[in-house]
């Protein structure tokens, strides 16, 4: 349940989640259908679900499906705004691509580190200077971040 929501904001919400089994998830915003779903894989990623607010206070229902199986859910934001961020988790790189016209805060899979590429002089060396990143990693309106994962 989320409260202090002002009606006609539009909101997204964000989970982080993974499945053990591809599987593909409904989010319903106080009973509503969230125009389709996801689906979600074996690795840790955000899932943004857009709403506009009807009312100060929602409800979340997530829908699984029938498949047999675990479903992980790490964490769980509301934030203000249409959210256009897209994330892939690939086996050594996190990418992170925000459509939106505004800057977005990712909160980063608990436990993991990752390190930011490393430019050449005639590239932004101030953003991809390779430095270590973990926690939460800003990525700008219309930018984009990638992210290589540092392996045990």
């Amino acid at each position: 349940m989320q409260n202090g929501l002002k009606v006609g904001q539009e909101y997204a919400l964000v989970v982080w989640m993974k499945s053990n089994v591809q599987r593909r998830i409904e989010v319903l915003v106080d009973g509503q259908d969230n125009r389709g779903g996801v689906a979600v894989g074996t690795q840790w990623l955000h899932y943004p679900f857009s709403f506009k607010a009807s009312s100060a206070t929602h409800s979340f229902r997530f829908q699984i499906g029938g498949k047999t199986g675990e479903l992980h859910i790490d964490k769980m934001l509301v934030l203000r705004g249409n959210i256009g961020l897209i994330g892939r988790d690939f086996a050594r790189a996190l990418v992170l691509a925000n459509m939106s016209g505004t800057d977005v805060t990712v909160q980063l899979p608990p436990s993991a580190t990752y390190r930011r590429i490393l430019a050449t002089p005639d590239q932004d060396t101030v953003v991809n200077d390779g430095s270590t990143v973990t926690g939460s990693v800003l990525v700008p309106a219309k930018d984009a971040r990638i992210l290589g994962k540092v392996l045990d």
